[in-house]
């Protein structure tokens, strides 16, 4: 004959739920939660432009933005980036085409 055990139950306590902040800690934490995401890196990136473009000339401001923008992790400096490479490279490609113009009066002309 079997021997039967009393079955038992396990109960887990449950976590209690919790707030989320809503990121203002006594009043400047959300604005300095804002202030270190937006205007930092464009901070940061016009300060590094004019020094960029001391050493590397045309060049400077692209890979200013393009740099602080990666550190920072700004896809905002990232695109402003590539416009300013993109500006930078058209004339050179617009010079390699056949009947090409030397005018660079904007993105799509």
């Amino acid at each position: 004959m079997a021997r039967s055990r009393a079955r038992t139950r396990v109960v887990y306590r449950k976590a209690a739920p919790r707030r989320r902040s809503s990121g203002s800690r006594g009043g400047f934490g959300g604005i300095m939660g804002t202030v270190k995401q937006n205007v930092l890196p464009g901070l940061v990136a016009g300060i590094a432009a004019p020094v960029a473009n001391q050493y590397i000339p045309g060049w400077g401001t692209p890979l200013a933005y393009g740099g602080v923008g990666y550190l920072m992790k700004n896809p905002t400096l990232m695109t402003l980036s590539g416009v300013a490479l993109g500006q930078n490279v058209a004339p050179m490609l617009t010079n390699l085409l056949p009947g090409g113009n030397t005018n660079n009066q904007g993105a799509f002309l």
